[in-house]
């Protein structure tokens, strides 16, 4: 993930996944986690 600006209270959102090796596919759990993230500043 890039950033190229700094950002003030995002939220980044992940969908879980649960890999299955019966099948060799991944399944989705029906669940999410948020991430609040402060980018104070970006580094080129």
């Amino acid at each position: 993930m890039t950033f190229t600006y700094p950002m003030v209270n995002q939220t980044l959102v992940l969908e879980l996944y649960d890999y299955s090796p019966d099948n060799s596919t991944w399944v989705y759990m029906g669940e999410y986690v948020f991430l609040r993230l402060n980018v104070t500043g970006v580094v080129f």
